[in-house]
């Protein structure tokens, strides 16, 4: 089977490391828009006990007033008088700013005020308030809705007894509790040279990139951030409920922890996941949505990070329906490990993940959404776009068959359900 090579999508690859040890890697398009984005290793895993939403409140701030741009409004006329934008956000490991500008020559403004960003943003003591305020309505819409919640209680089950367990968001007590002090510091002590990489794409070479980069970016420096060990597995909860009197819907997520994102299980669990809800071919969209009508969409699929992973399908039905759903997703369960899947399946679903990425890899953005983890984190594992296409087309049906027996076990499941459900109105047969 053909694999794209980078000269297929015209792209070049190029990797420099800037005087103060920052990597910066440069996915050279010729005549593209330019992106870029800083990362961190400090998202919010990495927030104080007691301190919750640390990270992501700051992320608020690095963009509520800078030295240069004393106000949102400020920042968004420079950029956006460029024909760009700017974009910041927190997850469990990681910490992102983005800045994307239209034209090459406009790089250098563009890596300006993300040097705002990292390193001169105000703090002021109102912009504080203002962004507290608001985070406090975000923390209270998701918890509200169900469907936006049931991935915070699944994400809660699945990590339990660990940092990742912990809320993005924070708490309305944590949020309440978050000084400036709290702030600065992490500020100061997070967005660092040693958790940081820098990724670029788009129609800027190497030499300019980095000749840019090096005269505007002024980032604290730092010995460089250690890997993080495996996250242990713990059991002690296997189902979590929240009460939701809305309707009659439960949203469902039900899973299974499985390997590092860097294992040679990663790929045969997410062709496994396609495979059972990865799509309107899928086997449960088959079964749920256009036999039985039971659900109107369903989805399934690996997801991971250097030291943890997840297989997880999620849902939602009505209660009438719900055990009847539960008996099909675990029946397939039980045939995909028993049985494996046909070549039939492995083929369609192979050529479906190679010849999309020539449309979804069309974007200066999209080289860096698909790379920017696997740099950041610098695993010898990791691979380039060329080379996972290259391990997709070598697949086979006893790849897949052999990780889902190894990860799917019978009683090592989690059930997290959002809705008006009790844990004992649901029998999982598996």
């Amino acid at each position: 089977m053909y694999t794209p090579s980078f000269a297929d999508f015209n792209v070049t690859l190029h990797q420099a490391v800037l005087s103060n040890g920052v990597k910066v890697v440069l996915f050279e398009r010729p005549k593209s828009p330019v992106s870029m984005e800083m990362l961190f290793l400090s998202g919010s895993r990495f927030d104080p006990i007691g301190k919750e939403g640390l990270a992501h409140f700051t992320e608020h701030m690095t963009v509520a007033g800078t030295k240069r741009f004393p106000t949102k409004d400020g920042l968004a006329i420079f950029i956006e008088n460029l024909g760009g934008g700017f974009g910041a956000s927190t997850g469990l490991g990681t910490f992102h700013i983005s800045i994307g500008v239209v034209d090459p020559e406009d790089f250098q403004q563009g890596a300006e005020l993300l040097n705002e960003m990292i390193s001169e943003a105000l703090f002021e003591s109102k912009s504080i308030e203002t962004e507290r305020g608001a985070i406090l309505r975000e923390l209270s819409s998701k918890e509200s809705d169900p469907s936006s919640y049931i991935h915070e209680l699944g994400r809660s089950l699945y990590f339990q007894g660990t940092d990742c367990a912990r809320s993005t968001l924070g708490s309305q007590e944590t949020i309440k509790s978050i000084t400036r002090e709290d702030l600065l510091n992490y500020y100061d002590e997070m967005l660092t040279s040693g958790r940081a990489v820098i990724i670029v794409s788009g129609g800027i070479s190497l030499d300019s990139a980095v000749s840019v980069l090096e005269s505007s970016l002024n980032v604290r420096k730092s010995e460089r951030f250690k890997p993080l060990d495996a996250l242990p597995i713990s059991r002690k909860i296997s189902v979590l409920t929240k009460e939701y009197k809305v309707n009659d819907l439960i949203h469902v997520d039900f899973g299974f922890r499985a390997c590092d994102c860097y294992d040679e299980a990663a790929i045969p669990m997410i062709f496994l996941g396609q495979i059972l809800g990865g799509g309107r071919a899928s086997r449960l969209t088959k079964k749920l949505r256009y036999d039985k009508g039971y659900v109107y969409g369903v989805g399934a699929g690996y997801s991971g990070s250097a030291n943890f992973g997840v297989f997880s399908v999620h849902t939602k039905a009505s209660k009438k329906n719900l055990q009847e759903v539960f008996n099909i997703v675990t029946e397939e369960l039980n045939e995909l490990v028993e049985n494996g899947v046909s070549e039939e399946e492995l083929e369609f679903t192979k050529n479906r993940s190679i010849k999309s990425k020539k449309g979804t890899m069309q974007t200066s953005g999209s080289w860096i959404s698909f790379h920017a983890y696997d740099e950041l984190y610098g695993d010898p594992r990791k691979s380039t776009l060329p080379e996972y296409l290259a391990k997709v087309a070598a697949l086979t049906t006893e790849d897949i068959k052999t990780a889902g027996r190894k990860f799917l076990n019978k009683n090592s499941w989690y059930l997290a359900m959002c809705g008006d459900i009790k844990e004992e109105e649901v029998v999982i047969g598996y």
